[in-house]
């Protein structure tokens, strides 16, 4: 899917990448993630919860979140779910994979909580039968 005839103002994907937690900014409230490949990754954090970071700072960290690029490619952020030690994660989480998934949110807006999102869909009516249901998944298979 071509994102700049899409509609789409940035591109979004959840990541899980592997860095040394280099800077912390505590008014930003985020840091600067360095991965193996000297690429330095802005995260960003919820309100509040960049103290708790702080003894990760100088380790290696394996970090969970939504990554924004723009519409170029060019990554703005990580919007960080979760921060845990990186000691025996996996090598293949050092690579930042690239843009993954349009979306009609400009760069410059945080991704809003999977909750709030759900809120926002109609609601599923829950009529149908399993058969139904295992029928639409055959359909599915071809």
């Amino acid at each position: 899917m071509n994102a700049a005839n899409s509609g789409a103002k940035s591109m979004r994907g959840t990541v899980q990448v592997l860095g040394l937690l280099e800077s912390l900014h505590l008014e930003g409230e985020c840091f600067t993630l360095r991965l193996d490949s000297g690429q330095k990754v802005l995260c960003s954090c919820d309100p509040g919860t960049i103290h708790s970071l702080a003894g990760f700072f100088g380790q290696r960290v394996l970090v969970t979140g939504v990554a924004v690029w723009d519409l170029t490619g060019y990554l703005h952020r990580i919007e960080v779910n979760s921060v845990r030690p990186g000691a025996g994660v996996s090598a293949a989480y050092t690579v930042l994979p690239g843009p993954l998934i349009p979306s009609d949110l400009p760069v410059d807006v945080r991704t809003p909580p999977l909750k709030e999102m759900l809120a926002s869909q109609p609601p599923w009516d829950g009529d149908e039968t399993d058969e139904d249901l295992l029928q639409a998944l055959k359909k599915l298979d071809g």
